[in-house]
């Protein structure tokens, strides 16, 4: 069985983040720009996966701009983010069945102003116009990205593979890094699992060394659909690997890829 580089589904559109710099405070707020156009309903869907799974950072509100997209699907949009209060809206052509949605930049800017005010040290809420007061921004808050993640697919689309590489905790002695990479490593496994529609996958950590499995990197196990099952998933792990817990119940763990196939060949693989 050959496995092949797997390739994310191809979007029209581009996404742009820059960060507003409240006035008298250490807060930031993210203002997410999509730009282009959205002609399907797996488009749709991969927005917003990026916007409740893979966009993380500290920031408490997010302003997202839809203004330069274009919606072609039929679809009115709905995020359905846990913490919907969060998300502010510019709708542009889209129909957005959310809390917090307004017509233009301004408009949003001056809301999450009114939100933020006690985040200010004297108290008092901006009020933002186009001329004299215009909101600040950074290009990026630094973030380092420590971790590699591999996807494979066999030639049927039924067998997926998902290796980890990198070290945890991170080399920045940062938490904060070590927080938002674990929350990139599950969001990477999941999204590879919706978005390629497999039926099993190996997830190989043979080069991902990590001291203990903790609050935020916290096991091995997809959360997406119904992967926490043994039959669905396998290991590829190093023969000192601690599978204590971490891994799914019962799952069948292997020391090479070349082991798991062969099982899976045997077992699963139609």
């Amino acid at each position: 069985m050959k496995l092949e580089t797997y390739t994310t589904p191809k979007v029209n559109f581009t996404i742009n983040t820059v960060y507003w710099k409240l006035t008298k405070s250490d807060s930031f707020v993210s203002v997410i720009t999509f730009i282009g156009k959205i002609d399907s309903d797996k488009e749709l869907e991969l927005l917003k996966f990026y916007l409740n799974d893979e966009f993380h950072d500290d920031s408490y509100y997010r302003i997202v701009d839809f203004s330069n997209l274009q919606n072609n699907t039929s679809h009115h949009f709905r995020l359905g983010h846990i913490y919907e209060d969060r998300f502010i809206f510019i709708k542009g052509n889209f129909v957005i069945e959310e809390k917090n949605v307004f017509d233009g930049k301004l408009d949003a800017f001056n809301y999450c102003s009114e939100l933020l005010k006690k985040t200010y040290h004297d108290g008092k809420v901006r009020v933002y116009d186009n001329k004299f007061h215009l909101p600040e921004f950074v290009k990026a808050l630094d973030h380092v990205h420590f971790l590699l993640f591999e996807t494979k697919l066999d030639e049927k689309n039924k067998l997926g593979y998902f290796k980890v590489t990198g070290k945890y905790p991170g080399p920045t002695a940062d938490l904060d890094d070590d927080i938002l990479e674990a929350k990139r490593l599950y969001a990477s496994l999941n999204k590879f699992l919706k978005f390629s529609e497999v039926e099993s996958i190996i997830i190989d950590i043979t080069g991902f060394e990590y001291q203990y499995l903790d609050k935020y990197l916290e096991d091995f196990i997809p959360t997406y659909s119904d992967f926490d099952n043994s039959k669905k998933v396998i290991y590829i792990i190093n023969e000192n690997t601690d599978t204590t817990y971490g891994f799914v119940r019962n799952s069948k763990l292997f020391f090479n890829l070349d082991q798991a196939i062969e099982f899976l060949n045997k077992n699963i693989i139609e």
